[in-house]
């Protein structure tokens, strides 16, 4: 709260008070009157203040939880692989799925998807994740993926990347990496998260 005070003569003329919103203005000034009433024994007439409000800063919704990687899933017909990625939240799933080519190499490329897929279910569809690559890596003796990952919201299209390292299996860095991408802007997206990362 900020107050200004304007006297003449040693006469309070005006105030002026800059308060938040949540009080009723009128209880503002009741309080002013009592305060100067009672720490200065001055009279005052309350058409001398004045009070104007301004909303206070917005309280940050509470961050997303963290989903985790509950299940892959592989179909394979003919030539075609169809994988699903299962996150969950608590006792809430959350699947996406995404379809191609049967090429052994193709299934890390459809799960990095498949985890994109049910990455905006998780987030409600507020956005839509494309994975524009998916990068195999050494480095230093460990092996991993690098996921670029295009999000298209309201704001505009955002290129994002992450990566993992290979610790249970090719597939499942693949999929992490995915999430890891998105993991950095989740917070902008509904609240923060850390999809993916151990």
């Amino acid at each position: 709260m900020a107050t200004r005070v304007v006297g003449e003569n040693g006469d309070i003329s005006e105030v002026h008070i800059l308060a938040q919103a949540g009080r009723p203005a009128k209880q503002i000034v009741r309080d002013v009157e009592s305060l100067v009433a009672a720490q200065f024994g001055v009279k005052l007439d309350h058409r001398k203040v004045s009070v104007a409000q301004i909303e206070g800063p917005k309280e940050e919704a509470a961050p997303l939880p963290r989903p985790e990687i509950r299940g892959v899933r592989i179909e394979v017909e003919g030539g075609r692989v169809k994988v699903h990625v299962t996150l969950a939240q608590g006792d809430k799933l959350y699947e996406g799925s995404a379809e191609g080519a049967g090429a052994s190499v193709n299934r890390y490329r459809l799960a990095a998807a498949a985890a994109l897929g049910a990455m905006e279910n998780y987030l409600h569809k507020s956005c839509r994740l494309v994975l524009d690559d998916l990068v195999p890596f050494h480095l230093g003796g460990w092996d991993g993926y690098l996921a670029g990952v295009v999000l298209i919201s309201t704001f505009g299209e955002e290129h994002l990347v992450g990566c993992s390292l290979v610790k249970k299996d090719k597939m499942d860095a693949a999929i992490k990496a995915a999430c890891n991408a998105v993991n950095r802007r989740i917070r902008h997206l509904g609240g923060e998260s850390q999809a993916g990362e151990d």
